[in-house]
């Protein structure tokens, strides 16, 4: 068959036209997202490496924070973003005993982990591999789960980390997660005696003065308060204790009266005269509240708690920070401070993550 020139330009045009829409559905397209973690992106966000903040440690990485964004990244479906932080994981952070390292900075990990976040990123892990039918990442999640069971038990009791130098005898009582408890339970990593232990001490946390105790100590078997308050660690218990339909009822009321009594939170304060002893709000300690009250039940109470979050994000469309909480006379933010209201504003109803 003979083609006329402009037959055959047309032809080879249309060609071309095809192999790039087809080039254009296969690229890596990472997914939209909303101001506030543009914020993150462009400012806190280094070709994947988390950064704690934007002045003295902008160059410290957190296992903290990657466990959140990965809980962040689970809720928004974003492929990319996730597999991003799992091989820096697994370059940086995995230590020689299978845990987390809490601190990568000055080109060196720490080789000492932080349960929390360990619990938090075996989780993400998990719920991944479920999502997206990713083996490898069920893998490496057992493979944590495994190092915790086996370094960070005392008396059948979790502890705060582990360290071949430093000893460690006890747990911040903040550091429960039910669903990482569960995760282990599931994979026979845990007995269903050692899963009890721990579940029954969320159980029964006890209070005083309004407030959850701070620290167990398991070979003493002996609960610690303290005499100044931070808020955050009381709002993760009760967050905590929700996801097993735990009530909360004290920190119900105390949220209430402290909105009625100033109009607002701040993050620390004394046990004993409900003082505050700062003077600023914190975005992170409204997302878990909010996240606390909101799956209480207590629906009215939880947006009063969003709309004080979202009044302190910069909502300035011509500040070059528009959308990311940070103090504009500072320049004073943290990566916790955003990361946490993003995962609030996700949506808190998927308890597992």
């Amino acid at each position: 068959m003979v083609y006329k020139t402009s037959e055959l330009f047309l032809f080879i045009f249309i060609l071309l036209i095809l192999a790039s829409c087809q080039k254009e559905e296969t690229e890596f397209r990472p997914l939209p997202l909303p101001q506030n973690a543009q914020f993150l992106d462009t400012y806190l966000i280094k070709q994947g490496w988390l950064q704690t903040d934007l002045k003295d440690n902008k160059e410290v990485y957190l296992s903290e924070s990657i466990g959140l964004w990965m809980q962040y990244l689970l809720l928004i479906d974003d492929k990319q973003r996730f597999e991003e932080q799992v091989e820096i994981l697994r370059a940086h952070f995995i230590t020689e005993n299978s845990l987390i390292s809490w601190r990568y900075a000055d080109g060196k990990a720490s080789q000492t982990n932080a349960l929390i976040d360990d619990f938090r990123i075996m989780v993400a892990l998990n719920n991944a591999s479920e999502m997206w039918n990713k083996k490898q990442y069920k893998k490496l999640a057992t493979a944590i789960g495994k190092s915790i069971v086996a370094f960070q038990l005392k008396r059948d009791t979790f502890i705060d980390f582990y360290d071949e130098v430093t000893s460690n005898n006890s747990l911040t009582l903040s550091y429960l997660d039910p669903a990482a408890i569960s995760f282990l339970q599931q994979e026979k990593i845990l007995t269903a005696d050692q899963a009890t232990v721990n579940m029954n001490l969320l159980k029964e946390i006890p209070m005083q003065g309004g407030w959850y105790a701070q620290r167990f100590y398991p070979l003493e078997q002996r609960f610690e308060f303290n005499q100044e308050i931070n808020l955050i660690d009381q709002y993760y218990i009760a967050y905590h204790r929700t996801l097993v339909n735990l009530p909360i009822d004290e920190m119900i009321i105390f949220t209430k009266q402290m909105l009625a009594q100033h109009g607002k939170l701040y993050g620390r304060m004394m046990a004993d005269t409900k003082q505050f002893t700062v003077n600023y709000e914190s975005p992170a300690v409204y997302a878990l509240a909010y996240m606390a009250m909101e799956r209480a039940g207590e629906q009215k109470l939880a947006r009063q708690l969003l709309r004080n979050m979202e009044q302190l994000k910069v909502k300035d469309k011509e500040s070059k920070y528009y959308g990311g909480f940070i103090d504009l006379s500072t320049r004073r933010t943290h990566f916790f401070d955003n990361v946490l209201p993003l995962i609030a504003e996700a949506g808190t109803n998927n308890a597992k993550y």
